[in-house]
Parts: C-alpha cells; sequence; structure tokens
C-alpha cells in the first residue's frame, strides 16, 4: 500500500491523538508547518529528525512511500497500550480469533 509523507504524517499524528498545534508545540515548531507538511510540503532533514524521534519511526519510514508492516503494527500497539486493561483483553481475544481463523483457512 502506497502512502506519501503527508498522510502518514497525518495518521502518526492522528494515532497519538494530537491537534496540528499540539505536535507543533511538542516539536518546536509553528502550526502553518505542520499543516504545509500535512498538505504536501516535505520538511527539512532536521525537522524529519525530530519528527522521526518524536513518533519513534525512521526517516526513511516517513519518506518511502511503501508502507513498514512491523512499524504499522508497532503503531497500533502503542495505539493499544493506552486503553484500560479489560479493553486490551477483549482486543486480544479478537485479534486471537481473527489469526486462528486465517490460519484455519491457510490449511485449507
Amino acid at each position: 500500500m502506497k502512502l506519501p509523507f503527508h498522510q502518514k504524517l497525518m495518521l502518526l499524528r492522528k494515532n497519538k491523538s494530537l491537534s496540528q498545534r499540539e505536535l507543533a508545540n511538542r516539536i518546536g515548531l509553528g502550526i502553518a508547518n505542520i499543516t504545509r507538511y500535512e498538505n504536501g510540503r516535505i520538511p527539512t532533514a532536521d525537522i524529519l529528525l525530530k519528527l522521526s524521534n518524536f513518533f519513534g519511526v525512521s526517516i526513511d519510514y516517513l519518506l518511502k512511500d511503501e508502507m513498514d508492516l512491523d512499524n504499522d503494527f508497532n503503531v497500533i500497539f502503542e495505539k493499544i497500550n493506552t486503553f484500560k486493561e479489560n479493553d486490551k483483553a477483549a482486543i486480544k481475544n479478537l485479534f486471537l480469533g481473527i489469526l486462528d481463523s486465517y490460519l484455519k483457512n491457510q490449511k485449507l
């Protein structure tokens, strides 16, 4: 699945439940910068480094059009880790059920 930089940035920001202003404040930029980046402008190397450090992803991940499934799962699990314990357990059971069903269908 192809996902350009501006869409990845928006997805990463929303996964952390941050507004553009909150992200800008956390990495020391103005909101206009974040808006420009989410509208397609590619930031300078120093800003890419700030973003990659903040989100815990590589600059390569941010700039490559192809999605990195390992990182995608990390983002999902990071979000799940913010849930209450009983919600985490419910998601775990749901995931295991889906995985079990998938594996059974693969053996057919």
